[in-house]
């Protein structure tokens, strides 16, 4: 667990980095105003590209999980495993706190027409907390970058390791920001799913070290393309 935490030290320290601002921003500035803050640059160009970012976290996992299967089954159960637990615990809360989103929240302050709407995006209201989509973004760029990582570093590329981390992180955030803008989630979404996924990756990391050196065979066994020799 040590060298994973080590190997990985640049994906979690962005994240905890990230979420202390953001931890620090929603203790000072309330809710609404916080959201809306996050919300003030809307352009046509962002509208289009998060209304369609954010569909990779419904399609994403199950197309990441697909490709592994071809390359190594050890990732794909690891990557698997965490998606399944976190989806969850991610709907346990949302039932247990219903709590409302923002179309609903700011409907109910009687400030619904400050909130910023992206035009085309079927808004929900109830099930806020935590934002699903986010938890997802962050076990699929997560984990993407706790494989890559591990085959990197085993080949001694640690450099590129890095450099796929910053890439990762990057895409996490944009996906986690998505849920933000398009106001289908409030920053505390987006903090308890991260957390959520980052909890998983790590809690199931030692199924995949324990695949990778019990059981090499299953581990390295991938779905055979065309002929075999």
């Amino acid at each position: 667990m040590k060298e994973f935490l080590k190997n990985n030290a640049l994906f979690f320290s962005l994240w905890i980095l990230t979420f202390i601002l953001l931890g620090i921003a929603m203790c000072v500035i309330p809710k609404a105003e916080l959201h809306l803050q996050m919300n003030a640059c809307h352009n046509y160009v962002f509208d289009v590209f998060f209304k369609s970012f954010t569909i990779i976290a419904e399609y994403g996992l199950f197309v990441l999980v697909f490709i592994l299967l071809f390359i190594k089954v050890g990732p794909t159960i690891y990557l698997t495993v965490c998606g399944l637990s976190s989806t969850i615990i991610v709907q346990i809360i949302k039932h247990i706190v219903n709590a409302p989103r923002p179309k609903l929240f700011f409907e109910s302050i009687g400030s619904f027409d400050m909130l910023p709407i992206v035009e085309g995006v079927n808004m929900h209201n109830h099930h806020s907390f935590p934002s699903g989509h986010t938890t997802t973004f962050f076990v699929i760029f997560g984990g993407l970058s706790v494989i890559l990582t591990y085959w990197l570093c085993k080949n001694n590329k640690n450099n590129w390791a890095y450099f796929l981390q910053f890439i990762c992180f990057g895409l996490a955030v944009l996906g986690a920001y998505s849920r933000i803008y398009l106001s289908q989630h409030f920053a505390a979404d987006v903090f308890a799913g991260s957390c959520i996924a980052m909890v998983c990756l790590i809690a199931w990391y030692p199924l995949f070290g324990w695949l990778a050196q019990k059981h090499n065979r299953l581990f390295n066994y991938k779905i055979p393309i065309g002929k075999q020799k």
